[in-house]
């Protein structure tokens, strides 16, 4: 299995993610959230209301997991080490963000911006495992 392509595939296609997030009390939450991949700086961009549950519970614990898979196929891409913080919603990221999902324009200016940080994703291909470490 070439891992970093099927990685590279996957996050490139993909559009959702499961995310994870530590709640006030200590549970998992998950949700599906629009994303795209910044593959400068191996990081996941997505955008949020400022006011959501989701960004409560990211300010009191960063920390996230996510999950996503092929657009077709089961190959799938898991990042359980990560963590979510917010960044300046920038002409640059809004533009790079609404590349991939153009109906974003109508409300991107006044959403929140996070990213997520990662060193580390296990990619699921064909039956096989294996960790990539940026």
């Amino acid at each position: 299995m070439d891992t970093m392509a099927v990685f590279n595939d996957i996050m490139t296609n993909a559009t959702d993610l499961s995310l994870a997030t530590v709640t006030e009390d200590g549970h998992p939450d998950v949700r599906i959230v629009h994303f795209t991949y910044l593959p400068e700086s191996h990081q996941i961009l997505f955008i949020t209301g400022e006011k959501t549950e989701k960004v409560v519970e990211l300010k009191a614990h960063p920390q996230v997991a996510v999950t996503t898979q092929a657009v077709k196929g089961t190959d799938a891409v898991r990042i359980v080490a990560a963590t979510a913080n917010p960044v300046e919603n920038t002409a640059e990221l809004r533009a790079t963000y609404t590349a991939k999902f153009p109906d974003a324009a109508k409300m991107i200016e006044n959403a929140a911006m996070y990213v997520i940080d990662f060193t580390s994703v296990t990619v699921t291909a064909g039956f096989k495992t294996e960790v990539v470490t940026f």
